[in-house]
């Protein structure tokens, strides 16, 4: 049986929590409020602090001994007072959590020991409230904590309406009772992403609840005026207003008792109205604006998901909804909204964790026995990087008798990846003392370069003409496009598309080359003549381009992801933020986009008719500059970090390989599914089995290579590099 988890929303003015326990769902209702919430409230009693409704109780009695809403200074390192005593932030919220704590244990009828607490999406990484929440925690006897972004967890709870397709876009409009928080999620079937965030710290309930105060006490009569005079009266007054404004979301006017005296407070909707429309104007603000930093428009978003009490409030939701344009979507129950997707967080916390990793890889120790279990390594008969024949012999030792001893390969074939002593070394029974890698036969050990082309100037494309002769295209920085016959070497035509250059592409039937350049502009040509067929004007540099697998679309990658209908020369599919890098799967509707500023290559199904949608999301740990299919389909090729190519599974977002390579650039897939290239800045391009993980050759370019690709009979591997040459080499 799972251990029991307790999800908890710290929230600013009531915080709420559910334990998970056994795959069931329990709401943490207050003893002594009996309330689906409890207030963010405490009070010194004492030696000791009470929390929630017990210390709400006292508040009129003690209001020197009170605090609430004191989420807000937790960043701020200062001390709250009590009377004459201070807390660390921290200290108060573990106040809270024991409460909680307590409860949720005589509920489950065990020690609850694990946690999952929700942070505003502001707290980043290393953002010192992140430790300070778990500090609290900790302190309330929780020994392991998770920490969920609000927005990630209001994207989890049940919601009115059909489920949200993955790949959807959510804006959260969370209005709640002390802040606005807002965010952009996309739905990910492996857990959805924060895109982009924004808040406010002084937008929420208390300030309606304020500004309801203060019209009520500007015409208050004079023996109302007296009582609110004092802190406790003042005090009344807001538990009275919250009372007033919560009955106002369902009627047109509410009045209530102002404490235990005759005094009657009223108010009416239209004045709650007027307070709250130039707060709903702030919220609408604060997202236009996160929309904006996130590099999207309201054009993107599937719906808006109403989080938060106020957004019970008949004008938030009419006000959002004539403002964004959008579809609006309601949690089941808005003020728990953020509590309930805790809770189906911390329901799935048995499938958070990682297996050992099943990346193929080519290396393979080599160790040796020795007589008397000790020698000493006389000499190396290989270096790093040689290749080595089965049985071949790699050293000498000399054993303990004197006698020299040959240390022989095993009975495969391989490549010396790295050697672990040096002569002299006194070496032991099956110690570690060569790293190898297979290599594959398939694949000339040495490739041989069998012609190359001159430029105008540094090369960014290449591609290979579908068809039985070897046609090229390169492009080049200077904004030409330049065709040549691979045999003899012939340039058949070549045409300036404008101002920089970027990768080339033929249609699938080889009637048609794509290009694109840094004016703005993608090209269309005829592959026969170079004749122009057709211009797309992007708007920004275009550093990508791909047709669909039967040619009537081309995407082009700039500031957006376009797909063009290259029929109309009308853009069927937008994606906002800047692409790298597109590719689309030669089999399916499948379109592959490298999105450099959030380190990602997202695969979106871009069938026709339809809004493209993210299939599957694969992370980067640097800008991701190039993505790749397999002839298939199946794979994806895409830059991993600075240093290396991982392929992915295309559809299910799995990593199968890394092919490490120094400054890496661009990959291309050999016909046979299994074989990959790789160019880099390093000068060289490389050839990889991915099934095994082994590297079956390289080529020096001379420059750095910007750009790989393979004929279509597979015999032939093309290098594009900055030394203005294409040179192509023969691999089988």
């Amino acid at each position: 049986m799972p251990d029991p988890i307790l999800a908890v929303d710290c929230g600013t003015t009531t915080s709420s929590a559910i334990l998970v326990l056994d795959g069931k769902e329990e709401l943490i209702e207050e003893p002594s409020g009996h309330g689906r919430t409890w207030p963010s409230a405490v009070s010194l009693d004492g030696d000791h602090l009470v929390t929630g409704t017990a210390a709400e109780n006292r508040k009129r009695r003690h209001p020197d001994l009170y605090r609430a809403e004191f989420k807000s200074e937790l960043a701020q390192g200062r001390q709250v007072k009590l009377g004459d005593r201070s807390f660390p932030v921290p200290r108060l919220f573990a106040a809270l959590l024991v409460a909680m704590k307590a409860e949720a244990e005589r509920v489950a009828g065990g020690e609850v020991n694990r946690a999952v607490l929700t942070i505003p999406a502001s707290y980043q990484p290393y953002d010192k409230r992140r430790d300070l929440m778990i500090e609290s925690a900790t302190m309330a006897g929780f020994s392991a904590v998770e920490l969920l972004p609000e927005p990630v967890a209001a994207g989890l709870a049940p919601a009115t309406g059909a489920p949200v397709p993955v790949g959807s876009v959510l804006a959260i409009y969370d209005f709640g009772g002390g802040t606005f928080d807002c965010a952009l999620v996309r739905v990910a079937p492996k857990g959805n992403k924060v895109l982009g965030y924004a808040s406010l710290e002084d937008c929420g309930g208390r300030d309606i609840d304020a500004g309801l105060a203060a019209l009520i006490q500007s015409h208050a009569d004079a023996e109302l005026a007296e009582h609110t005079r004092t802190p406790r009266g003042r005090l009344v007054l807001g538990d009275v207003v919250t009372q007033i404004k919560h009955q106002l979301s369902a009627a047109e006017s509410a009045d209530d008792d102002y404490g235990t005296t005759d005094i009657v407070v009223s108010a009416t909707r239209g004045q709650v109205e007027e307070i709250t429309r130039p707060l709903i104007n702030r919220t609408l603000e604060c997202l236009q604006g996160m929309l904006n930093a996130a590099g999207t428009s309201l054009a993107d978003v599937t719906a808006v998901l109403m989080v938060g009490g106020v957004t019970r409030m008949p004008v938030v939701r009419a006000t959002v909804a004539k403002a964004l344009g959008c579809p609006l979507r309601e949690p089941k129950s808005p003020e728990l909204a953020v509590v309930q997707g805790a809770a189906r967080f911390a329901a799935a916390a048995g499938t958070r964790f990682a297996a050992p990793a099943s990346i193929r890889t080519a290396e393979r120790p080599l160790r040796w026995e020795f007589p008397d279990d000790q020698a000493s390594l006389t000499e190396w008969l290989v270096k790093r990087g040689d290749r080595f024949t089965a049985n071949q012999p790699l050293a000498r030792v000399r054993l303990l008798g004197g006698a020299l001893w040959e240390l022989r390969a095993d009975d495969a074939d391989g490549r010396v990846v790295s050697l672990h002593a040096e002569g002299g070394d006194a070496v032991f029974s099956g110690d570690w003392l060569v790293t190898a890698e297979t290599v594959d036969a398939r694949v000339r050990a040495t490739p041989v370069q069998v012609h190359s082309c001159s430029h105008a100037s540094a090369l960014r494309g290449v591609a290979f003409r579908p068809g039985p002769k070897q046609w090229v295209a390169a492009a080049a920085d200077t904004g030409v496009v330049a065709v040549y016959d691979v045999a003899s070497g012939y340039n058949a035509w070549a045409a300036a598309q404008g101002s920089g250059g970027c990768a080339a592409v033929y249609s699938p039937d080889g009637e048609y080359l794509a290009s694109g350049c840094d004016d703005g502009r993608a090209s269309i040509w005829c592959a026969a003549d170079g004749s122009e067929r057709s211009v797309f004007e992007c708007g920004t540099p275009v550093t990508g381009v791909s047709f669909s697998r039967d040619g009537k679309r081309l995407a082009t990658a700039s500031d957006c992801l376009h797909v063009w209908d290259t029929g109309t020369g009308t853009p069927v599919t937008l994606r906002a933020g800047t692409v790298r890098d597109v590719c689309f799967s030669p089999v399916d509707d499948l379109l592959a986009a490298s999105y450099p500023a959030d380190w990602t290559t997202r695969v979106f199904d871009a069938a026709p008719g339809r809004a493209a949608t993210v299939l599957t999301e694969v992370e980067c740990r640097a800008a991701a500059g190039f993505a790749a299919f397999s002839g298939d389909g199946t794979r994806l090729a895409a830059g991993l970090d600075d240093d290396s190519a991982g392929i992915w599974d295309s559809r299910g977002g799995q990593r199968v390989a890394i092919v490490p390579h120094a400054a890496v650039r661009d990959a291309a897939f050999h016909q046979d599914g299994i074989t990959v290239a790789t160019g880099g800045a390093d000068g060289y391009a490389r050839l990889w089995n991915i099934a095994t993980g082994a590297e079956l050759a390289r080529v020096e370019h001379g420059a750095a290579v910007n750009a790989v690709a393979f004929s279509p009979d597979g015999t032939l591997l093309a290098t594009a590099g900055g030394d203005r040459y294409s040179r192509f080499w023969q691999i089988k």
